[in-house]
């Protein structure tokens, strides 16, 4: 999906809020998301609130750098091994 934003800047952690479009892609609280400009440049948080035309997502990882208003934006897979 591609979202935009306020010229937000990688590397930067903490709350940040995106206009999602398309609208109501059904992303819930608590999922984990990467925010990115390319494979090299991109930021992960966990969303924390939602609304039909906005996704908010606390940020606590990053990689690279750059600021931009147009970004794409993708769950991130966790794995979880159980040990026997």
């Amino acid at each position: 999906y591609t979202v935009s934003s306020s010229n937000h800047t990688i590397a930067a952690t903490g709350s940040k809020t995106f206009t999602i479009s398309p609208v109501d892609v059904g992303w819930g609280p608590n999922s984990r998301m990467r925010v990115s400009l390319n494979a090299s440049n991109y930021m992960e948080g966990i969303v924390t609130s939602t609304s039909p035309t906005s996704v908010t997502i606390n940020m606590d990882y990053s990689v690279g750098s750059g600021t931009a208003s147009s970004w794409t934006i993708s769950h991130v897979l966790t794995l979880i091994f159980l040990l026997d």
